[in-house]
């Protein structure tokens, strides 16, 4: 009993990661719905820097490589 119990828990975050790993969108809406629906505030999104200038891979400077 405790052996499947433990398998379960080791499965179900395993299958946790992968789901945000491979679709990050999704699990950001299913987050999203999750905390609302328990009645918690749901976080700010993260914003993620770009980065800019040569070298950036932009093609601004004609210098991608």
């Amino acid at each position: 009993m405790i052996e499947n119990l433990i398998l379960s828990a080791i499965f179900v975050t395993a299958l946790w990661f992968s789901f945000n790993k491979f679709f990050p969108s999704t699990s950001r809406r299913v987050k999203s719905f999750l905390l609302t629906a328990l009645g918690r505030k749901s976080p700010a999104p993260v914003l993620v820097k770009t980065p800019t200038g040569c070298g950036s891979g932009c093609g601004k400077c004609n210098g991608c490589g």
